[in-house]
């Protein structure tokens, strides 16, 4: 299981029209309401099937193999925009 963390000199701030990710050198990103809670999975060190899980387990969500997949593409974006980095080193917090 993938866990994922955000880089150095990334930060999070809570706007009208979703969540953006500000860089340090600049650079930022606007994330809407289901990619937001996908970052605040990423801060509790979920792993991309249990981002999956809890997308799909609400109401009139899609199936979990199309929320991972979801997931899964939002999670390489974010690695190539130099978001996030895989960190599969971090101790897993339940």
């Amino acid at each position: 299981m993938d866990v994922h963390r955000s880089v150095s000199g990334v930060i999070s701030q809570e706007v009208d029209e979703g969540l953006l990710l500000l860089r340090d050198d600049g650079q930022y990103i606007l994330l809407n309401q289901t990619a937001e809670k996908v970052w605040k999975g990423l801060e509790n060190f979920n792993s991309e099937e249990e981002l999956a899980r809890i997308l799909s387990s609400e109401d009139g969500s899609p199936k979990y193999e199309v929320c991972l997949g979801h997931v899964k593409t939002l999670l390489s974006g974010l690695i190539l925009s130099g978001f996030i980095e895989k960190d599969n080193d971090t101790p897993r917090h339940r």
